[in-house]
């Protein structure tokens, strides 16, 4: 039992021997106890402790505790490599039980209240620290020096550092002064929260916005560990990211642009994180020529029309305000970072994730509209059209009426979705640019499917695309019809003269070599001339590596 006598007898032997001996027990501990049987928030206090009674040593001059302190922080990422496999095995199986409906909203200001609390009292203790850090080394200076020391790092650290501390703190309060008492989305600086009255929130983004409040607060501890908790945070992020790719852009690969490749380099990280150092999260073998999925796909096919349809809009939307939670989150994590290079590579790697999202938004909506929009039906009424007429009438093509009934239904079943979840702008305006995309791809893939295209078999194609873009403009109050000039471009190259076609040819990078070969085939009777033309394009989608 220790008693008074005890503890002044050892302080009788100096404060050296004592943080020695504490030291050494410390390490005995750490190298004995397995810290993966203790608890989150156990393991929290004794690391802190740790770090304190180093500080405390360090302030009396005994010692520095660099032995113990290496040793420490060693464990803790050793712990923290542990935990944070764990949590990616436990954000997969809530993925797997996802049911991609509305979390209550009681739960989204709650969780947002304190992630951000947490994120700000982090960031205000450090601020705390490193001031107590520059006067300390400054009292250690001769007195002639002393107040010059504390002047220049205390300006310094004013200039650099608190007065950023000081404006996050002002936009705080700001945010919340501005909005009722009960809702907090004003600490969300975006477009989301302005144009939307519901934050869209699943149980899964959630969980997420937990684990980043951990991660948060294990920050706290060392700051050396701080780049492999912000590398964690990313990954939870891109796992979300490549659990919605994976279940919900089937077919959406045909649209694919060259805006896609910020996507394709997240997903192609994260796959390389998580499959290839094989972590829990990952029990399964990657072939080299395919790609699977984190966790058992999603069953879609026993839902409704109208449920499928909501299910994906929820899935959007939550990515796209986690997204926002981590832009706000990497505008005040870098104060953390101690490396100027990695503080870049950082905030490289969430911006990359965040426009990663409004990127997967778009082809998850695309695969949607591909589901409700009868592509088949409207191509085999393109192919009866006879494009070889010599004189226009004033009368539009049957397959125009066809696209227009399948935009009414489009916006029937959005008018039913919007009644059971709320709907922003942005989603709406960009459901329908997802629509006018594929409209418009069918359209330039209808045209190049015509055998002999005449001065009157061009003319009635651009009468029927613009009586088709009043009625798209008409339906869905989206104005320009998006895409627009991806099929007057295509209409317009039938007019092209021989030199100006040869020169047109070279420069598109826009459309397919079938698309190609159908405007060469149909405008061009010559066969020699033909020949020619196709064998240019041959040799351009060859060397470009195009389709």
């Amino acid at each position: 039992m220790i008693t008074n006598e005890y503890i002044s007898n050892k302080m009788n032997k100096g404060l050296l021997k004592v943080s020695n001996e504490i030291e050494n027990k410390v390490i005995t501990f750490l190298e004995e106890c397995q810290l993966e049987m203790l608890q989150f928030e156990d393991i929290l206090k004794g690391f802190t402790g740790i770090k304190r009674f180093a500080q405390i040593c360090s302030q009396m001059k005994s010692h520095q505790n660099e032995k113990l302190l290496d040793y420490a922080q060693k464990k803790f990422i050793s712990y923290f490599t542990y935990y944070h496999t764990c949590q990616l095995d436990e954000l997969r199986l809530f993925l797997e039980n996802e049911s991609w409906e509305l979390c209550p909203a009681e739960s989204i200001t709650e969780e947002i209240n304190f992630t951000q609390a947490d994120l700000h009292s982090s960031l205000k203790e450090r601020l705390v620290n490193s001031k107590n850090f520059l006067r300390h080394n400054c009292l250690s200076n001769d007195q002639s020096e002393t107040s010059c020391c504390i002047l220049s790092n205390e300006e310094l650290f004013k200039e650099n550092f608190i007065s950023n501390a000081d404006e996050f703190e002002e936009n705080i309060r700001a945010s919340q002064s501005s909005l009722p008492s009960d809702s907090f989305q004003a600490l969300i600086i975006s477009q989301h929260s302005k144009n939307s009255n519901h934050t869209i929130c699943t149980s899964t983004t959630l969980h997420i916005m937990r684990i980043c409040k951990k991660y948060i607060r294990f920050s706290k501890i060392f700051n050396g560990c701080m780049n492999q908790i912000i590398k964690s945070m990313n990954q939870l992020f891109e796992l979300y990211l490549l659990i919605l790719n994976d279940n919900f852009t089937e077919n959406s690969d045909i649209y694919n642009t060259s805006n896609d490749t910020t996507l394709k380099r997240s997903l192609s990280r994260v796959k390389e994180c998580l499959i290839q150092n094989r972590l829990s999260v990952c029990q399964y073998q990657m072939e080299e020529s395919e790609s699977h999925c984190l966790i058992s796909k999603i069953n879609l096919s026993n839902l409704s029309r109208l449920d499928n349809f909501t299910q994906r809009v929820i899935a959007t939307e939550s990515l796209l305000f986690l997204s926002q939670q981590y832009q706000y989150f990497s505008l005040h994590l870098k104060y953390f970072i101690t490396s100027n290079q990695d503080e870049l590579y950082f905030i490289k790697l969430f911006q990359e994730n965040i426009d990663s999202a409004t990127v997967l938004k778009k082809l998850i909506f695309i695969s949607l509209i591909i589901q409700f929009f009868d592509k088949s039906k409207v191509m085999d009424f393109i192919n009866e059209v006879d494009w070889s007429i010599e004189h226009v009438s004033l009368q539009y093509n049957n397959y125009v009426d066809v696209v227009i009934q399948e935009l009414q239904n489009i916006k029937v079943i959005l008018c039913d979705v919007q009644n059971k979840v709320p709907i922003t702008k942005d989603t709406y305006d960009c459901i329908w640019e997802c629509a006018a995309q594929i409209i418009a791809n069918v359209l330039v893939e209808g045209y190049s499917n015509a055998k002999v295209c005449s001065t009157g078999g061009r003319a009635l194609m651009q009468l029927d695309f613009i009586q088709l873009t009043s009625n798209f403009e008409s339906i869905t109050n989206l104005k320009p019809m998006p895409y627009q000039e991806y099929v007057l471009t295509f209409i317009k190259a039938f007019y092209l003269s021989e030199e100006n076609l040869e020169s047109w040819i070279k420069q598109q990078s826009d459309y397919s070599r079938k698309h190609i070969i159908g405007l060469i085939t149909s405008t061009i009777q010559h066969k020699k001339l033909r020949q020619k033309f196709l064998n240019l394009v041959e040799d351009r989608y060859s060397s470009k590596g195009f389709c």
